[in-house]
């Protein structure tokens, strides 16, 4: 198998590794790969690859090399010129850009751990100190969530709406998420899980920066309190998080949002 792709790679790729100093490392029917290529995709398919390791540098070359072979077909083809191609360019261009955004605000104003230790120790205070197994359903809109909610008040099992209505990957399991630790999880889930009885599910949607949550508490029970250390990152996650979610909210106080009803 080996032979076989270094033949494949041979006929269509001219390899030339550069000198040091020099950003090309190799082309492909004439178009250069260069270091920040290369970085910028090692970067998004393994963040953590070790450049320096010959064995992983040339591996990433490779994939790189597959991947540009495989765009400089489809534009040959015209692909990109499909509405559908279009409109994932147009939604990936959004959603870079946004993270951008993102990521100026939180490097503008960082999460300290001296802020995460405080949080941590008000959630320590008033933690119920339990965990819940839950189930949930997962909404891009307030609406839909709303209509989910609808099919369980009319008495449609829960596990049937999820497989309908959810948008997460825990949807073909009926929505079961297992047992969670409410301190993991964003606040307004948080707070929903411990403010709901067992066998109940929210009666009005919980948002968060993921969507419209419906959940579901299935069972509870005691837990200890983990050390700081255990949870410090997650924790420093949440508060940039919520960060996030209220620089949304005053956008949102701003902004003239129409939702057409459908």
């Amino acid at each position: 198998m080996k032979s076989i792709s270094a033949l494949f790679l041979l006929c269509a790729v001219s390899i030339s590794f550069a000198a040091d100093g020099d950003k090309q490392i190799a082309t492909v029917n004439g178009e250069p790969i260069t270091t920040a290529d290369l970085l910028t995709y090692a970067k998004i398919k393994n963040p953590k690859a070790d450049l320096n390791s010959p064995q992983t540098r040339q591996q990433l070359i490779q994939a790189y090399v597959g991947r540009e072979l495989l765009f400089q077909e489809a534009m040959k083809q015209n692909l990109n010129e499909s509405e559908r191609v279009q409109l994932a360019l147009d939604n990936q261009r959004r959603e870079v850009i946004s993270q951008a955004l993102v990521a100026k605000i939180l490097n503008q104003n960082p999460v300290t751990e001296a802020q995460a230790r405080a949080f941590y120790q008000q959630q320590a205070e008033t933690s119920k100190a339990a965990e819940y197994k839950a189930a949930h359903i997962l909404t891009q809109s307030q609406q839909q969530a709303e209509e989910a909610i609808g099919k369980l008040n009319s008495g449609t099992d829960f596990a049937q709406v999820a497989r309908d209505f959810s948008s997460d990957s825990s949807a073909s399991r009926g929505g079961e998420i297992g047992w969670i630790n409410p301190a993991r999880m964003p606040e307004n889930f948080a707070a929903a899980l411990q403010n709901t009885r067992v066998g109940e599910y929210t009666k009005t949607p919980v948002q968060t920066n993921f969507g419209w949550h419906v959940i579901k508490v299935e069972a509870s029970r005691p837990v200890s309190v983990p050390d700081f250390a255990q949870v410090k990152d997650r924790l420093m996650q949440l508060l940039a998080e919520q960060r996030v979610s209220e620089y949304v909210a005053e956008l949102q106080k701003k902004a003239d949002i129409k939702i057409n009803n459908q």
